[in-house]
């Protein structure tokens, strides 16, 4: 039976190379797309890791809440654009530690020594999914915003 089937399909020799050949090749390009987006995630992420440092350092440096946020948002924002076209990050800013009761709407105590959380969230499209992968980076940092001299 099996050689009536070759017989009618014609088989020559070599054609065992090309059905080798169409079998790896999907599995090859799957293999390459997966280190592309690999890739591409590994690079996001450094760049991400890169943002959050440099919007946590302009945010401790301010001597108000809102100038920090404002300073956080475009250093995210100067630090992502330089690496990844399209970017818009979301910087949000919270304290770590203790007593959050300050009078501020935002609930930090904007003094020097207070713990500063930085998150950078950003959104891109993978190069292999149909869908945008969410990448978020924390920093934590001290305010070093020298204290206020009475007197």
């Amino acid at each position: 039976m099996l050689k009536k089937l070759q017989r009618k399909l014609k088989c020559q020799k070599g054609a065992s190379e090309l059905v080798g050949f169409l079998v790896g090749l999907p599995m090859f390009i799957f293999l390459l797309v997966s280190f592309v987006m690999f890739v591409q995630m590994g690079m996001a992420r450094q760049t991400l890791e890169q943002a959050a440092y440099a919007a946590a350092r302009a945010a401790v440096v301010q001597p108000s809440r809102d100038q920090a946020q404002n300073a956080a948002d475009t250093a995210a924002g100067a630090a992502l654009s330089a690496a990844i076209q399209g970017m818009n990050p979301v910087v949000q800013l919270t304290e770590v530690a203790g007593v959050t009761d300050t009078g501020t709407s935002s609930g930090i105590r904007w003094e020097k020594g207070t713990l500063l959380l930085t998150e950078v969230t950003i959104r891109f499209p993978a190069f292999a999914a149909n869908r945008e992968i969410e990448m978020r980076s924390e920093i934590v940092m001290m305010i070093e915003r020298p204290a206020p001299r009475y007197g």
